[in-house]
Parts: structure tokens; C-alpha cells; sequence
């Protein structure tokens, strides 16, 4: 992952790009407009939109997809995230003040702790085939 500096999102900006982690496909405005409606009781104005995606673009978190759909003479811009769900939380944690890499075991332990995860194992084995990728 290139380097990036912590974003704080705001809570519309997260409910808009858990829409998109969610969807696993690029979407239309309107797609996200829906969702956005259907999953979390939220009414998005055109204006509040544009601004979520100018400062979504802006801060690199997503992107604009490549492929356009629609009719010949109108296209729709469709919207991918350019940085995990993973990495974003990763990212504040890594980012934080006291945070040192002596940190990582312990905070892997909290999240199974937490998760009530009983047999870590598989997730560990999915740990060490990670890291030997990096």
C-alpha cells in the first residue's frame, strides 16, 4: 500500500464509502443515493453527494471507474474505492500517537479477543501467508 496520512472521515463520508466497500462494484450516483436510503435511512441531496465524491476524490480514497455505462450520448460515472476497509482502519490505528510496531501482537490479540475468536490458528496461518507476500 503506497503511503498514505490518517484521514478522519466524518460519518457521512464513512457511510459512503461502507456503501462502497459493501457493493464490491463500481456505482452509479444513483446506486449510492439508494443505498444510501435503503441500508441506512439517510436522503442524500444532489449537492451533498457531489461534495462527498469531490472530497472522497480529493482525499484519494476513491476513484472514478474506468468503464461508462449507459446510452451513447449520456454516461454515468461510476465510483470505486481506492483504499480498503482493512487499510483505513489500519491506517488510524498505525497513524495514532503512541502507536510503535511492538504494538501489533498485542492488538492482533485484542481484535480476537473481541471477535471471540476461539481457535486462532486459521486466522493465524492467514497472518504468516500475508506477510510473506510483503
Amino acid at each position: 500500500m503506497a503511503k498514505r496520512k490518517p484521514i478522519r472521515l466524518t460519518k457521512s463520508e464513512k457511510m459512503f464509502m461502507e456503501i462502497l466497500w459493501e457493493a464490491g462494484r463500481p456505482l452509479s450516483r444513483p446506486e449510492v443515493v439508494d443505498l444510501a436510503r435503503k441500508d441506512h435511512g439517510v436522503n442524500m441531496p444532489m449537492s451533498t453527494f457531489h461534495l462527498l465524491v469531490n472530497h472522497l476524490l480529493e482525499l484519494d480514497y476513491i476513484a472514478v471507474a474506468a468503464d461508462l455505462v449507459g446510452h451513447v450520448k449520456r454516461h454515468t460515472r461510476h465510483f470505486i474505492p481506492k483504499i480498503t476497509r482493512n487499510e483505513h482502519f489500519a491506517l488510524q490505528i498505525a497513524h495514532s500517537e503512541k502507536f510503535s510496531p511492538s504494538d501489533i501482537p498485542a492488538i492482533v490479540c485484542a481484535l480476537f479477543r473481541m471477535a471471540n475468536v476461539k481457535d486462532p490458528e486459521p486466522y493465524l496461518q492467514e497472518i504468516r501467508a500475508e506477510l510473506s507476500k510483503a
